[in-house]
């Protein structure tokens, strides 16, 4: 009935909404109303995830239990584990990793039944698309495959306290143990190094953290290459923004109550970009070329990067108390907010920002997955508000009393509207270049987790 469901010739993404009683429905972009819609279950409780890159599985729980619904699958929703207590998809979705209430690790591949990897789990720690990171019951962390097949468990250490991470090509797990020494498991050969001691943050490369930026406990940066650190500063209270592949760093230092802000690249001298600060908020550096911050004064601040060399330092927005959040060009944030968390909506850019609209809701913005458009909330009061799109120009209405929306793609929207803050309810609609009402009596939607990820 759905085989096509991913196929070029329909709405890409379908949707799955809970009503409000209790039952879990998906519509397809060919349904035009809740009459043609599937029924994955009554009655269920907990939450709905969707698959990340294709638009076949839903996981949703029923009765404290996980199933999973596979569109391609003439057979009934499949029972995955009972007394579920944590599961998530793999971002590639090739498994779904679920924890029972006593402790059961499983590996689902879609493919075959589940199969428990692991024991006495007290939980997951970090995953990839091929491994997990897990803490058990005596406090031990380890990582091994979720290819239920390779049987390569390797314990990373004895007493974990905080501060693992499992790098994205499943090579290494970076910790520190709790004497803050500062450690790089290899996975493969089961065998750590240490780097440093007494460390009190690190910040890997996004790959394989064979590269990173630490900072100890007395405030020396270090930055390490993969065979070797360097000390980069000293005294540094915070780090405010870093690029570890290009090794660009914005940090803090202290003197009494106020902060310096600088900048620095590799081993070239520190450059001071701001001093007498009582705080940094939401720093960027964009494509190493430029640097973007909020200072304690809610001033949004620009300066260009050339090399180990900042230039002026520019006021280019005020009153800004909301994080810079990235899109194709800079970023986008909402500036002299009311108490209803509404404000003036801006584009920054090349230095420069541009104000797209007024009462704005900081809560309900969605940048396209190509990063050029953005979809936010106007005049938003106790549960709804105006939906619009802008593509850097004035905002397109899309429309009014809109409780929450979920952006799948440009060319499909859904979204709640007309909803009663008493009953808990709404109409569903799905937007494609015109609006649909295809359901009534619905409490939430689930999401698609698609994002713009151009920019950090």
């Amino acid at each position: 009935m759905l085989s096509n469901l991913g196929g070029e010739k329909e709405v890409k993404y379908p949707v799955v909404f809970k009503n409000s009683d209790g039952d879990i429905l998906l519509m397809t972009g060919k349904m035009k109303d809740e009459e043609d819609a599937i029924k994955l279950s009554d009655e269920s409780s907990g939450s709905i995830v969707y698959a990340h890159t294709t638009d076949r599985y839903v996981l949703f729980k029923k009765n404290d239990a996980l199933y999973l619904y596979d569109s391609k699958d003439k057979e009934e929703t499949t029972r995955l584990v009972s007394d579920i207590d944590d599961y998530m998809f793999t971002e590639n979705d090739k498994y779904v990793i679920a924890v029972n209430t006593e402790g059961a690790l499983y590996s689902y591949d879609f493919k075959k039944e589940k199969e428990k990897i692991a024991a006495d789990v007290e939980y997951v720690v970090d995953y990839t698309d091929t491994h997990v990171l897990y803490l058990n019951n005596e406090d031990e962390l380890y990582v091994r495959s979720l290819n239920p097949k390779k049987d390569d468990k390797q314990k990373v250490m004895e007493e974990y306290d905080y501060g693992a991470e499992l790098s994205a090509d499943s090579k290494n797990v970076v910790y520190t143990n709790e004497d803050g020494d500062l450690y790089i498991f290899n996975v493969k050969k089961g065998e750590d190094e240490k780097i440093a001691s007494e460390v009190d943050d690190f910040y890997c490369d996004e790959k394989s953290c064979t590269k990173m930026y630490f900072l100890n406990e007395e405030g020396n940066l270090y930055y390490y290459n993969g065979k070797s650190e360097e000390k980069i500063a000293s005294d540094v209270a915070s780090i405010s923004a870093l690029d570890v592949e290009n090794q660009q760093v914005l940090y803090t230092k202290s003197n009494d109550d106020e902060y310096t802000l600088y900048y620095q690249k590799g081993k070239k001298d520190a450059v001071e970009v701001e001093d007498e600060l009582e705080s940094v908020k939401s720093a960027r550096i964009y494509e190493g070329k430029a640097i973007y911050y909020i200072n304690s004064d809610e001033e949004l601040k620009y300066a260009k990067i050339s090399g180990a060399k900042v230039g002026k330092v520019k006021t280019i927005a005020e009153d800004v108390e909301m994080s810079l959040r990235s899109y194709k060009k800079g970023y986008i944030f909402v500036a002299d907010v009311n108490e209803k968390s509404n404000g003036d909506l801006y584009l920054a850019y090349n230095g420069k920002t541009k104000k797209i609209d007024s009462d704005v809701s900081d809560s309900y913005l969605t940048v396209s997955n190509s990063g050029d458009k953005v979809y936010y909330m106007k005049d938003y009061g106790s549960s709804s508000g105006d939906l619009y799109v802008t593509s850097g120009g004035k905002g397109k209405k899309i429309d009014s009393d809109v409780h929450t929306y979920n952006y799948v793609t440009d060319k499909v929207i859904y979204y709640i509207k007309d909803y009663s803050s008493s009953k808990g309810k709404g109409d569903l609609y799905r937007y494609t270049g015109k609006s649909l009402k295809i359901a009534e009596d619905v409490t939430r939607i689930a999401s698609t987790p698609n994002y713009f990820t151009l920019n950090k």
